[in-house]
């Protein structure tokens, strides 16, 4: 598990004061931590769209073992089906669900290039994917960073 001194960025740093938030509770639970949703690239016009030349992801260098959210789906099913007893063993627990192979930025283009046939340019920049109008949302999570925590009522 990361810790928010080594959290790559808001995000990871987001999900990190969640899960915090969720173990101080006292609740019974287990955490699913899965990495991207590779549904992200077909339904987040930050990143792409169907007519753009232009991937965006807040990713860096850094490879990302995309997940398909029907097999995250399958496996939290899974886990809230189980019988008591079986469902005993796994809580309290923290799993971390990757796709098979991680993939930069660079390669995620070049996949998405022949897919549609196209070139496909690709900027692997934080700054410039929030400027496409990337999700801001975590701005309560740098704030309690800060030690200011999250206003009262809201997650922005």
């Amino acid at each position: 598990m990361i810790s928010h001194a080594t959290a790559p960025g808001p995000f990871p740093t987001a999900h990190y004061l969640a899960e915090e938030v969720v173990h101080a509770s006292g609740l019974d639970c287990t955490i699913i931590q899965p990495t991207s949703f590779a549904q992200h690239l077909l339904t987040n016009p930050a990143l792409f769209t169907a007519s753009g030349s232009t991937l965006f992801l807040p990713t860096g260098d850094a490879g990302v073992a995309w997940l398909d959210c029907r097999d995250i789906a399958a496996a939290a099913v899974e886990l809230v089906t189980m019988a008591s007893a079986q469902r005993a063993a796994w809580r309290g627990r923290v799993f971390e669900f990757t796709g098979p192979q991680p993939v930069t930025a660079t390669e995620m283009g070049e996949h998405i290039g022949c897919l549609t046939g196209r070139s496909i340019d690709v900027v692997a920049d934080e700054q410039r994917y929030l400027e496409r109008g990337g999700p801001r949302r975590f701005g309560w999570a740098r704030r309690r960073l800060r030690g200011g925590g999250p206003r009262a009522g809201s997650r922005k």
